[in-house]
């Protein structure tokens, strides 16, 4: 199997435009792209392109074995933004009294 020039993780729309232009100009583009196809309260289920199953460790896999997850770090950011957060309720000191004694 020939090396690739780049490797490019998660392709979506940007990433499909831009390996279809480095490709254009005679770069050998690795992809892999994973698409969750399908998800309930007990499983998931990906949709992957039958090549980057056959040259990674996902041509091991079959349905029922457990798996090490991991997600982007912007992911895990906006999930956590998105949760209700509980503001600390701190007094900083400052008094109208405060304000007055220094000249404000």
């Amino acid at each position: 199997m020939k090396q690739a020039d780049i490797g490019l993780i998660g392709l979506a729309v940007m990433g499909e435009n831009l390996v279809m232009n480095m490709e254009s100009k005679g770069f050998t583009v690795a992809v892999y792209n994973r698409t969750v196809a399908k998800v309930d309260s007990q499983s998931f289920a990906i949709s992957a392109i039958p090549h980057t199953v056959a040259v990674t460790v996902l041509q091991d896999r079959k349905p029922g074995d457990k798996v090490n997850l991991e997600t982007d770090i912007i992911g895990k950011y906006v999930e956590k933004l998105l949760q209700p957060q509980e503001v600390p309720k701190q007094s900083s000191g400052i008094t109208r009294d405060f304000l007055s004694k220094y000249g404000f």
